[in-house]
């Protein structure tokens, strides 16, 4: 997903930038400040929607994308996830889940706890592949193995989409399309938790 940088003036940039430190954490320099291009912990903040929750911002200096967002429970606490990708390896993906309660504290959940269980297999057609006899796990194995899911939070909405990155990505010539269910499955928010849908795309 292409996140298009927000133009900010600027003032407001050194202003933001001041709130920020290093990867040593230590306060920025006034000539880091005055000059973004230094290889310093700078934030390009280019989505961010308050009614929703949402909020994506790059990380420069890490060559890393970052998006938070959280969903309201019945309970009165918070969900937060945070999703983490990086420009050198793109396929690969970092994801968080915390809690914030009632009473202010921020406490870590296991993903496992939070995500159902989504194999690179749940997007190809089973039944196909044992009439044509072709093992599923060796074809998983032989062409699936460096492509994780990618997960993608809502901007909009409560349900995540979960992409299959080989079948989305630009070397893809379509090899298995006839054993294909989908590319992307939806995971429904449950109060807490996701439960899987069905296909979306």
């Amino acid at each position: 997903m292409n996140h298009p940088e927000i133009e900010l003036d600027e003032e407001y940039r050194k202003k933001m930038l001041t709130a920020f430190k290093t990867e040593n954490d230590e306060p920025l320099k006034s000539e880091d400040v005055d000059d973004p291009s230094r290889e310093i912990n700078y934030y390009s903040f280019s989505d961010f929607d308050p009614n929703t929750g949402y909020l994506y911002y790059a990380n420069y200096a890490r060559n890393e994308g970052v998006c938070i967002t959280y969903w309201n429970q019945t309970d009165g606490n918070k969900l937060v996830g945070i999703s983490k990708s990086y420009e050198e390896h793109p396929s690969s993906q970092e994801i968080e889940f915390y809690v914030l309660r009632k009473d202010g504290l921020f406490v870590m959940v296991s993903k496992y706890r939070i995500l159902p269980s989504l194999r690179n297999i749940d997007y190809l057609d089973l039944d196909k592949l044992k009439e044509r006899n072709i093992n599923p796990d060796s074809l998983i194995n032989a062409y699936y193995r460096n492509h994780d899911l990618y997960y993608i939070f809502p901007e909009e909405g409560k349900n995540i989409r979960v992409i299959s990155q080989i079948l989305t990505s630009d070397g893809y010539d379509g090899e298995f399309s006839e054993y294909e269910l989908g590319s992307v499955i939806e995971l429904i928010w449950d109060d807490g938790k996701f439960k899987k849908g069905g296909f979306v795309d």
